[in-house]
């Protein structure tokens, strides 16, 4: 993980270290985009670094304070692509509503994914499913957040979340569980 600096300098000393660790953030997330698109459907048309773009100038308009955060920067990077990802599809959805051919808002989010045993899953689906979780257990809706949609492992989100990586196991099972027949 890349760790996030103040990315604002006017001493041209610390101008190249912040243009580094700027371009390191960039290419990060871009990755992170690209491994969402990859499994979005083909009928998709954002392109990771339009995702990265909207994603990055969402979390400078409204959480300036993270670029100093890394764990979670990347966290609310991947609310972010979140948010984006479900508003792309809502108006996708709404477009494809006046057409004959009404395909579904599909995608599939790969191997995370398929830990709860779908190949893939409707994203308005998904989203209601996490608004729904949002509710009762706060903490395991942000948890699926970073795990689906930002690629982190248990033990990265278990230090954001302040829990022990063995509890946040034990909860994700459930988790996982839950989810499956909540989407099935």
């Amino acid at each position: 993980m890349v760790e996030v600096t103040s990315h604002r300098t006017t001493d041209e000393t610390n101008a190249a270290p912040a243009a580094l660790e700027f371009a390191e953030l960039y290419a990060e997330l871009w990755h992170m985009a690209a491994r969402l698109m990859k499994r979005e459907s083909r009928v998709h048309t954002l392109q990771p670094t339009a995702l990265v773009h909207e994603a990055y100038y969402r979390i400078c308009r409204r959480r300036p304070d993270l670029l100093t955060q890394p764990e979670e920067f990347t966290n609310y990077a991947a609310r972010a692509m979140r948010w984006i990802l479900v508003d792309h599809a809502r108006r996708r959805t709404r477009r494809e509503e006046n057409f004959v051919d009404q395909r579904s808002a599909e995608s599939a989010l790969g191997r995370v994914f398929a830990e709860i045993g779908e190949r893939s899953y409707d994203v308005l689906a998904l989203d209601d499913a996490l608004r729904e979780l949002e509710q009762f257990d706060p903490d395991m809706a942000r948890a699926v957040e970073m795990r689906f949609f930002a690629g982190l492992e248990f033990d990265v989100i278990a230090k954001v979340l302040r829990v022990k990586k063995r509890t946040l196991e034990r909860n994700w099972a459930i988790t996982r569980r839950w989810l499956k027949r909540r989407l099935s």
